[in-house]
């Protein structure tokens, strides 16, 4: 098996897991997820958040979000990025499985988001699909050290933000909890 391919075959295996995944943890709630319920747990979200020190809310100041470009590399459910989009981000979300974009794309819609711009698409972190200097915010939490080329990753990440940009990235510890 040639490099390229291997590295494909390695990222189809992050995708099965992560889409089998969401489906059990999450894929029977999103299906009827109401505006009432989302909103409540964006509040409770963002209380934890604040609890914990959380650097959605700690590198991130929410109020100042309005109007701001943000891409969330790894969305998973969508939670942070509807959080990020309620508060005025135009937030764009990228999540290399399907099913995790669509659940994101989905509380976009819920929130009535999409109308500003919020979108969420199926993509790979390594060959991020925007122009150079596209995004005033770059968030990525506990994602980056999943795919095969987590350098190169980083790379998009400085490739895509603007003069003054702010990238906040989480990466677990080998040894972390």
């Amino acid at each position: 098996m040639t490099k390229k391919q291997t590295k494909k075959k390695d990222k189809k295996e992050i995708q099965d897991f992560w889409g089998a995944l969401y489906g059990s943890l999450y894929g029977k709630i999103d299906k009827h997820i109401t505006q009432e319920y989302l909103e409540t747990g964006l509040t409770n979200l963002e209380k934890m958040f604040r609890y914990r020190s959380h650097i959605a809310v700690t590198e991130i100041v929410l109020d100042q979000l309005s109007g701001k470009k943000l891409l969330e590399i790894g969305s998973g459910a969508g939670a942070h990025s509807a959080l990020f989009a309620k508060y005025g981000a135009l937030v764009t979300s990228l999540d290399i499985t399907f099913e995790r974009a669509q659940s994101t794309q989905n509380k976009f819609v819920v929130l009535n988001k999409t109308k500003l711009g919020c979108q969420a698409i199926q993509g790979d972190a390594e060959n991020l699909p925007f122009p150079e200097k596209s995004f005033d915010i770059i968030y990525s939490n506990g994602v980056l050290h999943h795919t095969p080329n987590t350098k190169g990753a980083i790379n998009e990440i400085y490739r895509l933000l603007k003069p003054g940009g702010r990238a906040v990235v989480m990466l677990y510890c080998k040894d972390s909890w």
